[in-house]
């Protein structure tokens, strides 16, 4: 049985993995042009350069 530790491990490694594919395809969308737009090109850079993170929104 897993401790809270090791599934909060996990879970962020997981979470991780999904934010890497996640900054593949923006940089995929990017590199093919299928992107449209000053300010959806511009997050898509930032997603590139600083990862998902950097876009999320706090409160």
């Amino acid at each position: 049985m897993m401790d809270n530790k090791e599934i909060e491990t996990s879970i962020l490694r997981k979470e991780d993995e999904h934010d890497r594919e996640f900054e593949m395809y923006v940089s995929e969308l990017l590199d093919s042009g299928r992107l449209e737009g000053d300010a959806v090109i511009g997050i898509a850079k930032q997603i590139i350069a600083s990862g998902v993170l950097s876009c999320r929104f706090s409160n």
